[in-house]
């Protein structure tokens, strides 16, 4: 039995796929606390679906996985992506959440540990979920309706990322497959630079002073450095990443551009981040709905906060989802 000094990640049990061994060991949590850990499954194990009935009946949706075995988990993920993807048995309903499901784990050692080979590591989840949204539009319907709207960076990043390039895509006509998969680490790591902004500032419950904001300010050029370094970054996700926090009218950062000086794919983010940000859960305010979302970054328009055009286009785009 192992208790909580130990490092475990929750996972959820649907990544789980039937009749397939099991790289790694996996945990319950039990105790009288729920703060102890019982082995429930060894490495090199078949998860059947005896096993999947069990833990649904007893009421069981994450598992945990010892620290130790995250290298072969990730392994397993990616493995588990591509097959999803190229799995025509798997209905779009059960395909969405299994990727949505898979990528979040990853997302959060990557905020975690913003390590190089966690980013490349990442880029290749990415690449699962941007095939989706260029190629299968039923499934990237679905993967909107199940974004989560309980924040956490690593959530708000894979949300932000599926959002952006389904829109990017529905308006944007003559942007070829090549061009879509140069704006990939931009929409999906735009936060990234949050990953070295300390979490006392990070997690702060109430208003930045003076000096935390002007930390909090600096994590587009910090994204941009650490994805230029791992050399996973193009032009273009460049713009995204240093401009979703611009304003049309110069009131943004990190650079006060304006207008034309923020590109398309920035301003596209900088709506989807915003839309995002106010429909899930924070621990200082719930969750908004759509609708108020959309009512309140129309009154921001309207202080030319964001580009009207892109704005109308986004609503009607949401509007058909």
């Amino acid at each position: 039995m192992k208790t909580e000094k130990n490092i475990f990640f929750p996972i959820d049990l649907s990544v789980l796929r039937i009749d397939k061994v099991n790289p790694f060991n996996f945990y319950l949590k039990t105790g009288p606390s729920n703060n102890e850990y019982v082995l429930y499954s060894k490495k090199g194990s078949r998860f059947t679906e005896e096993l999947r009935l069990e833990l649904i009946s007893n009421g069981v949706k994450i598992i945990y996985i010892p620290d130790a075995d995250h290298v072969a988990y990730l392994e397993y993920v990616e493995w588990n992506l591509q097959n999803i993807v190229n799995d025509k048995s798997i209905s779009t309903e059960e395909k969405s959440k299994l990727v949505y499901n898979s990528s979040k784990h990853l997302f959060t050692k990557l905020f975690h540990e913003p390590r190089i080979e966690t980013i490349l590591r990442t880029k290749k989840v990415i690449n699962h979920l941007v095939d989706i949204i260029v190629s299968d539009q039923k499934t990237t319907e679905y993967l909107i309706r199940i974004t989560e709207h309980d924040y956490a960076t690593y959530t708000h990043s894979i949300n932000v990322g599926i959002l952006s390039l389904a829109f990017a895509k529905s308006i944007l006509k003559n942007v070829s497959k090549k061009e879509f998969y140069n704006l990939r680490s931009g929409f999906f790591l735009h936060d990234i630079g949050k990953a070295v902004i300390p979490l006392d500032i990070l997690n702060k419950k109430g208003p930045f002073g003076f000096n935390d904001w002007m930390i909090m300010k600096t994590h587009p050029q910090k994204g941009y450095k650490m994805l230029k370094k791992a050399g996973v970054i193009s032009e273009e996700a460049s713009a995204i990443v240093l401009q979703h926090h611009e304003r049309t009218d110069g009131s943004g950062y990190p650079k006060g551009l304006k207008g034309n000086e923020i590109s398309i794919f920035g301003k596209i983010c900088s709506i989807v981040d915003s839309f995002d940000a106010m429909t899930t859960n924070r621990y200082y305010q719930p969750a908004l709905s759509s609708f108020e979302a959309m009512k309140i970054i129309k009154e921001k328009m309207q202080d030319k906060k964001f580009d009207s055009d892109i704005f109308k286009q986004f609503v009607t785009f949401f509007s058909n989802k």
